[in-house]
């Protein structure tokens, strides 16, 4: 069962933001930091459900530690402080994802791609001796937009949830047609990756 991150109440958020700005001691930085860190991680859990838990870590570190450093960068006139860490912590996330898709376009073999259905359910797959390091595959992940490039790193991962791509995405988690929305661009990618490796449209 994910967990459900126990957030402390906006009063305290309130609380410790000001000492962090008014003092920032060493034990303001440690009562932010125990306060936010464990929320922050078992958020990312629950976003973030297919990634390895050290990477989930390591983004939740980085975005309460942020806070810790940079205090003035957070307006508490604009959102709750709880809510400005699990923006950044997501921001944080899908970093680290692009930057080890990065590493990993250069050293991991390609695995099957599919190419979405057609009108008779045509797949069109890749041979598995193709490698990520190949020109024609980073040319393509290196031109995706930004939508393109997060939901790549989401399919990486094996992320299967509709709503964990519009979360990524910043969509409309009640938008009617968010399924649909998010198989188009899921398809989207894949038709890019077949095609830059010589498969059929």
């Amino acid at each position: 069962m994910l967990p459900t991150p126990q957030w402390p109440s906006e009063d305290d958020g309130r609380r410790i933001y000001a000492e962090l700005m008014s003092v920032s001691t060493l034990c303001a930085q440690n009562e932010f930091a125990v306060a936010y860190l464990q929320p922050v991680c078992d958020f990312l859990a629950r976003e973030f459900s297919h990634t390895p838990e050290d990477v989930r870590h390591t983004a939740a570190t980085e975005a309460v530690l942020n806070v810790i450093r940079h205090p003035e960068r957070y307006d508490p006139t604009r959102l709750p402080i709880a809510a400005y860490l699990r923006m950044a912590a997501r921001r944080d996330m899908l970093t680290l994802l692009a930057r080890d898709g990065r590493r990993r376009a250069r050293e991991i073999p390609l695995a099957t791609v599919e190419e979405p259905s057609t009108g008779q359910n045509k797949r069109v797959e890749q041979a598995d001796e193709l490698v990520w390091s190949d020109p024609r595959i980073v040319a393509v992940v290196d031109s995706f937009t930004p939508s393109e490039r997060i939901t790549f790193e989401l399919l990486r991962v094996g992320e299967r949830q509709t709503h964990a791509y519009a979360r990524a995405l910043g969509w409309d988690e009640e938008r009617p047609d968010l399924e649909v929305a998010v198989k188009r661009v899921k398809d989207r990618v894949k038709v890019r990756l077949v095609r830059a490796v010589g498969g059929r449209a």
